[in-house]
């Protein structure tokens, strides 16, 4: 019996797969298959996980044609066998423990997902900083909804942090979505998961190590585009799904608001119109949420700077970017 199916996307990382790989194989498990999808690498990505599967039995292997992270997933979701499915990125490692702890709690729950917190470090060559645990903190032993813990949705969606039951999945019909920019495809996967889940369960513990590769991880994104193509797909699914818990949308406006910034940081003159039709399209779709009596809503004075002058917030957020490259490459200098 397969307990786990591991859904390893590849594309691109043959400096960080074996270690990524190691981990898997290294896992205290039992009853758990590693589903590693080639998404046409053009480097020796793909020639590694061959590696790995002649010498790990746990190991499949699937070359296929590029089609971006959401397809790469995708076909490990319909070529998965296990019980629960993982989404492993392969930049990234985990500890030992990990399938084991959370298997446990999902048994003992009957968990349609189990999420945990997780490490992040950061990657540049010979300096590889301390880590840092980030996500929720919440203290559970038993089951849960998201209208019940919704500030999950206030931090990363950290994806890989969890065991998905892959009868959910599938009897809500829940796969990855693609966008026009192929990227930050894992967020409404977040967002479709945990709102539709009836049982959530959580480990208040750290086993995922996510590399930043990067001094501003948010330089990775492809256009000061994406994230506000990311906010309007998540709530255009949220609205198709009925949702209107104030709770909810509270700690998305953090998590987007923090979005919004990324894209304003990143953005060109030439993309400031564009964004401030975006930004103002936004507040203009929340204001009948409810959003400020929830006791998660806590406007902080650049949010508001950001709805009534957008143009201010513009140039404050590039000067402010500026600064944080220096200041974050003088102390990168100096370690």
């Amino acid at each position: 019996m397969v307990k786990i199916s591991v859904i390893v996307p590849i594309y691109n990382v043959e400096a960080f797969l074996r270690e990524c790989l190691d981990s898997v194989v290294a896992q205290s498990f039992d009853g758990f298959e590693v589903l590693a999808i080639d998404d046409g690498s053009p480097d020796d990505s793909g020639k590694i996980a061959d590696e790995y599967a002649e010498k790990y039995p746990q190991i499949k292997v699937f070359h296929k044609q590029n089609g971006g992270y959401a397809s790469a997933c995708n076909f490990g979701l319909e070529h998965a066998r296990g019980e629960y499915i993982s989404v492993i990125e392969p930049d990234d490692y985990i500890d030992q423990g990990m399938f084991a702890d959370l298997y446990a709690r999902a048994e003992k729950t009957n968990a349609d997902i189990v999420k945990s917190r997780y490490f992040e470090f950061l990657h540049l060559p010979k300096i590889r900083r301390r880590e840092k645990i980030c996500g929720a903190g919440i203290e559970e032993d038993a089951a849960f909804t998201l209208a019940e813990h919704p500030e999950l949705l206030r931090f990363h969606p950290s994806i890989w942090t969890c065991l998905y039951k892959t009868s959910f999945l599938r009897e809500n019909k829940i796969e990855f979505q693609t966008n026009p920019f192929r990227t930050w495809e894992d967020n409404l996967f977040q967002i479709q998961t945990l709102y539709s889940a009836r049982r959530i369960a959580y480990a208040n513990k750290a086993y995922y190590h996510w590399r930043v590769a990067t001094l501003l991880h948010y330089q990775k994104l492809k256009s000061p585009h994406v994230p506000e193509a990311i906010i309007s797909q998540t709530h255009n699914w949220l609205e198709s799904a009925g949702c209107k818990n104030p709770d909810i949308f509270a700690n998305l406006f953090h998590r987007e608001m923090g979005y919004f910034k990324f894209a304003y940081r990143m953005a060109m003159p030439a993309d400031f119109k564009r964004l401030a039709a975006a930004s103002t399209d936004y507040f203009r779709r929340i204001s009948g949420l409810n959003i400020e009596k929830s006791p998660y809503y806590k406007p902080k004075a650049k949010f508001k700077l950001l709805k009534n002058a957008p143009l201010v917030f513009f140039v404050s957020e590039k000067i402010k970017f500026a600064f944080s490259r220096i200041f974050k490459s003088i102390k990168v200098r100096v370690r």
